[in-house]
């Protein structure tokens, strides 16, 4: 994890990718589990009632099949087709938790883009790259900040504001103007999109 600032009690953390294949695979046997500390009541109403499922109706991401993740994608492309409940279920599995907007902005230094106020191609998986899907997390060195890779683009990230959950960084569907970090899209309680993903965050506490 990278260092984000300090806090009253220690220092915050946030994850320098977006959550990867490879990362969520262990988290699966979770949705058999059904435990409410790591789903929350909300999140194990929704899986319960068969929200939270693959494309084949199996419990897990809704772009995966079978148990697995598209053909295409490998264990360092990012977790896609989850929604909120499952990206705080993973936080709390994980010991960790979902960034706030302000955050996940500061990790970006407060500007619009990682690297400053105006878009420059070639730094990020938007829709003017081309690429027709997420792609392995860190691709695009050059939009990488402080060690932190794909604030933008590849996959828009699940973020919390206030008492709701939002959308920021457009993905590789999303034009560069759809991706500033200064504006945010509603996250609607059922919505698992295909370039929907999220990463982590974790506050570490000082010693006395």
């Amino acid at each position: 994890m990278v260092w984000l600032r300090k806090t009253s009690r220690g220092a915050l953390y946030i994850d320098p990718t977006e959550v990867t294949v490879g990362a969520y695979e262990p988290f699966l046997a979770e949705y058999a589990k059904a435990d409410p500390q790591v789903w929350g009541q909300l999140g194990l109403a929704r899986l319960k009632d068969g929200r939270l499922t693959t494309r084949d109706g199996k419990p897990g991401p809704r772009t995966w099949v079978g148990g697995k993740p598209p053909s295409k994608f490998g264990p360092d492309h990012p977790v896609t087709g989850v929604g909120y409940f499952e990206a705080e279920a993973f936080a709390r599995w994980s010991g960790k938790r979902l960034p706030t907007v302000e955050e996940f902005r500061s990790a970006a230094g407060g500007k619009q883009f990682p690297w400053g106020s105006s878009y420059q191609p070639g730094r990020a998986n938007l829709k003017d790259a081309r690429k027709g899907g997420p792609l392995p997390v860190g691709s695009f060195k050059k939009g990488e900040v402080r060690g932190i890779q794909d604030l933008i683009g590849n996959v828009r990230e699940i973020v919390r504001e206030g008492d709701k959950y939002v959308l920021i960084g457009g993905s590789y569907l999303k034009r560069p103007q759809d991706a500033r970090l200064t504006q945010v899209i509603a996250c609607h309680v059922y919505l698992r999109g295909d370039d929907m993903g999220f990463r982590c965050v974790k506050e570490l506490e000082w010693d006395d």
